[in-house]
């Protein structure tokens, strides 16, 4: 044990003798550098037990001193531990720890303390810091994988993902008897859904391609091929700014060459130019089925259409139908039987449509038969169409007998001068130009004028600025003379009318005998 007096410094190892404080107020410390002050011990009686009394500070001894020929750092010491040896026999002043205390700004007691326990707590909020920075990383590491997996799901597995939410896919089965599924690399369009008048639509883009679906309830009816032709051209026209297409009706099994949902569908052909002036190419399926009508499109740039084919074809088959309506027979189309008097000849005639005129030789001398037509209109309510004579909507079929020809070129040439007359007489400057046909290139469309053998031609009637119309001729040849059908309507209504006229058409035939 020693037998001085230690720095009151607890960080400080120097020891005072016991005569260097004697009888002196104050004592600086050669060590640390730190200046103390003493008050004189106040008289102590004396005891036997003890002369002196006992000191007041804590029991703790400090570490011994490290070597002179190398200083140590300093220890590292509890607070508010004054680490002092017990003197046996003091004698002289005793220690003020009240006193204040002269700090030498050379070394300054904070300076040694900085080592003492806030380096402690320092260690320990770092080990904090470094644990929840663990634990921020391991959260961050798992939340990538998570959002990798599923990245890689819709990529690598895309027919395990359909468009389309449950309640929206009922509402398909219930208000339109189908059902289809998308792959997640097609995404809604809603902005195309509304142009097209779709009710929904999707695009994709790698190579860039887009889809609509529009379906209709006709609930006791079919509706016929000319207006669901008619429909999609008008949702088509509207939305590309240049627009042409392959008549469906002139192709091979009158355009029935597609497949929906295991029916015969008819399907069409287009080309297009959209508002960022790609070409493009796209393809119309259409579908009639116990009371509901179906119209798929399909388009994309024409570079992809290899790619796309395939893509298209996918989508088709993942379309199905369902037999909400199982047992459901359409309403027949009312139809009477029209006969005509010069030529033996009758056809069929949609009541829905057409009326039949009993005035015809006021329309023209060489009439044989005047019907005139209007657009049904189609009431949403009740699912009935109505006819509403409105002129923008009408159309007529002339039937003409004309003097016998010697061969069929000639009767369709002396057809076409009569037609030419006849508008003439209202348009003096009025033209007329053969309709070629978009994919064959050529005017002529048909050979049959229903059972008769014949020629059947589209031709445009350019009756001044603005005023346009469409003609459908079909001539045959009949022992009393030549048999002319001539249907005549707006220019900008062909695509529904037209299908109206050869309708009509395909009912000619010859009238029993003795009517």
């Amino acid at each position: 044990m020693s037998n001085g007096f230690p720095c009151p410094n607890p960080t400080c190892t120097h020891v005072f003798a016991p005569d260097s404080i004697k009888g002196v107020s104050s004592v600086n410390c050669p060590r640390c550098g730190m200046v103390f002050q003493f008050r004189q011990a106040a008289p102590v009686q004396a005891k036997a037990s003890s002369p002196f009394p006992p000191p007041t500070i804590p029991a703790r001894l400090p570490p011994p001193p490290p070597p002179i020929s190398k200083p140590a750092p300093p220890p590292v010491a509890p607070p508010l531990a004054l680490p002092v040896s017990r003197p046996t026999a003091p004698s002289g002043p005793a220690f003020d720890f009240n006193a204040p205390k002269v700090l030498v700004p050379t070394r300054s007691i904070a300076t040694n303390l900085a080592f003492d326990e806030p380096v402690s707590s320092s260690r320990r909020d770092k080990k904090v810091r470094r644990r929840k920075s663990n634990t921020m990383l391991v959260g961050t590491i798992v939340f990538f994988l998570l959002v990798g997996a599923t990245v890689g799901a819709f990529y690598l597995l895309p027919d395990y993902f359909s468009f389309g939410d449950d309640d929206q896919r009922k509402a398909f089965q219930s208000k339109g008897n189908f059902s289809i599924t998308v792959p997640s690399k097609w995404r809604p369009d809603e902005a195309l859904r509304a142009k097209l008048r779709a009710n929904f639509a999707v695009t994709r883009s790698k190579p860039r391609a887009h889809f609509a679906l529009s379906y209709r309830d006709y609930q006791r009816r079919l509706p016929t091929d000319a207006e669901m032709f008619d429909d999609a051209l008008k949702r088509l026209r509207a939305y590309f700014p240049q627009f042409e297409y392959i008549n469906p009706f002139d192709q091979d099994n009158k355009g029935r060459n597609s497949d929906l949902g295991g029916e015969p569908a008819l399907v069409f052909t287009f080309s297009a130019t959209d508002s960022t002036e790609v070409p493009l190419r796209g393809e119309c399926h259409m579908l009639a089925r116990q009371g509901y009508a179906y119209w798929l499109i399909f388009w994309g740039p024409e570079e992809y259409q290899g790619v796309l084919a395939e893509q298209f074809a996918g989508l088709r088959d993942r379309f199905k139908l369902y037999d909400e309506r199982d047992g459901w027979k359409p309403r027949p189309r009312d139809t009477e039987v029209v006969r005509g008097t010069t030529v033996s000849f009758q056809a069929n005639v949609a009541k829905d449509v057409w009326k039949n005129e009993i005035n015809a030789k006021d329309a023209d001398s060489a009439a044989e038969m005047l019907l005139r037509g209007f657009e049904p209109s189609e009431d949403e309510g009740t699912g009935q169409s109505r006819i509403v004579p409105l002129a923008g909507k009408s159309a007529e079929i002339l039937v003409l007998v004309l003097p016998t020809a010697p061969d069929l070129p000639s009767a369709v040439k002396a057809a076409k001068e009569y037609i030419r007359k006849r508008a003439a007489e209202a348009y003096p400057d009025m033209k007329v130009e053969p309709v070629v046909d978009f994919a064959s290139g050529k005017g002529a469309v048909g050979k049959d004028v229903g059972a008769f053998p014949g020629q059947v031609d589209r031709l445009k009637l350019v009756l001044g600025l603005d005023n346009e119309k469409f003609a459908l001729l079909a001539v045959a040849r009949r022992p009393e003379g030549v048999l002319v059908v001539y249907g005549e309507c707006k220019w900008d209504r062909r695509d529904y009318w037209e299908q109206e006229f050869k309708a009509f058409l395909e009912t000619v035939r010859s009238a029993p005998k003795g009517r």
